[in-house]
């Protein structure tokens, strides 16, 4: 049982020019994906809808309840768009799905438990190109938020949920991921900002053969859902590289995720329509002669068991990463004053379950990608390391 939406949050300041006082905030989704049941209870808790047709900003009371109710959330976001020199900042819920676990207790009674996943990117934008007066849309910073979360906490639920337990549960989910969006905003803030010398664009992470078979065999994951998944696991490199940055402080990097052109072309698209005049920019690193490319492969991953009891059999699911720069445009490996097999950096990481005795659906999804993230932030500092190296560099 699963459900899916995708939503745009967009929040803009000043646009025009600095100093003026139009603000706008909208939170966007497709009409389709708004019609979900879920969703839709969602909605109502906070709008009365009638029977006129949905538009797609019913959910900006939402979030704006929640980051009005929580100071540290609009405090955080405040600093940082003020350090960026910031107009706003969009957000895109790329991934906001829930899976039903039922669990055949040892009494033979049914338990059920409820996991749900969001996945979501905040663009902080400008309204002019940077050491000019063209009005143009660029992003300068983005922040990745990734979520995993098992409902009830320490329990199981006696019977299968209805749908507005399900709603808790995502919202209890939003919330969290606008939580740990303050977290971030205030973490960066201790970067020390300078003039790029390099833009850095996180690539979507590519699979080895034997991962591949991996995904499809062991995850069941088709192939939109690996390329789907390519994209929520170059989010998480990009999360790890900027917490490795805020810790040394380095500001002389852009840093652009895989979505950020997506985002760029929808808010752009909004602002014409509100109120005109503004050039859509591509800022991928390939448009750019400074442009590195940050490219991660997943060479190995399993399913490895160890200890088993009457309860179930620990297990691990586990990868190895290997992640490189490249010059965007000629993919040659950086950073040059390295030789070449120094120039890559890798690590290995697994996230450890107990696959209980008659749980129908172990959270093995969840903890392989738990895996992935802890093999990112182990090597995250050395590539960091490389992307410094990469900027001092002179072509």
């Amino acid at each position: 049982m699963r459900s899916f939406f995708l939503i745009l949050v967009l929040t803009i300041t000043a646009f025009g020019g600095r100093g003026a006082c139009q603000d706008l905030l909208g939170v966007f989704a497709p009409i389709e994906l708004l019609s979900n049941p879920n969703v839709e209870t969602v909605v109502r808790r906070h709008v009365e809808l009638v029977d006129a047709p949905l538009v797609g900003t019913e959910l900006t009371p939402v979030y704006a309840n929640v980051v009005s109710a929580n100071s540290e959330v609009s405090g955080g976001l405040s600093l940082l768009e003020t350090q960026l020199q910031s107009d706003g900042h969009a957000i895109l819920i790329s991934r906001f799905e829930h899976d039903l676990v039922p669990v055949q207790l040892l009494d033979g009674q049914r338990g059920f438990a409820v996991r749900v996943y969001l996945t979501m990117v905040v663009d902080f934008f400008v309204s002019r190109a940077a050491f000019s007066s063209e009005a143009r849309l660029e992003t300068v910073h983005t922040i990745p938020i990734v979520l995993g979360r098992l409902y009830p906490s320490g329990g199981l639920l006696s019977r299968e949920p209805e749908a507005e337990q399900i709603a808790d549960f995502y919202m209890s989910t939003l919330e969290a991921a606008i939580a740990q969006l303050g977290v971030s905003a205030s973490r960066d803030t201790r970067i020390e900002r300078r003039r790029a010398t390099r833009i850095f664009e996180v690539a979507p992470v590519s699979f080895s053969p034997s991962s591949t078979d991996y995904l499809e065999s062991g995850l069941g994951l088709d192939g939109s859902e690996r390329q789907a998944l390519a994209s929520e696991l170059a989010y998480l490199l990009h999360a790890a590289v900027m917490e490795a940055l805020a810790e040394r402080g380095a500001g002389q990097m852009a840093i652009v995720p895989p979505s950020t052109n997506w985002s760029i072309a929808n808010v752009s698209q909004f602002l014409d329509a509100e109120i005109g005049g503004r050039q859509e920019l591509s800022v991928g690193a390939a448009a750019d002669q400074r442009g590195m490319l940050i490219r991660a492969e997943i060479l190995r991953s399993a399913t490895l068991d160890g200890a088993e009891n009457s309860l179930g059999r620990q297990r691990y699911a586990a990868s190895e990463v290997q992640v490189r720069v490249v010059g965007a445009n000629d993919e040659m490996s950086r950073p040059r004053s390295l030789p070449e097999d120094e120039r890559v950096v890798s690590a290995r990481g697994a996230g450890a379950f107990v696959s209980l005795v008659g749980v129908e659906d172990p959270p093995l999804r969840g903890m392989w990608r738990k895996g992935y993230r802890d093999a990112v932030l182990a090597l995250s500092a050395e590539l960091v390391d490389r992307m410094v190296l990469t900027s001092e560099e002179i072509r």
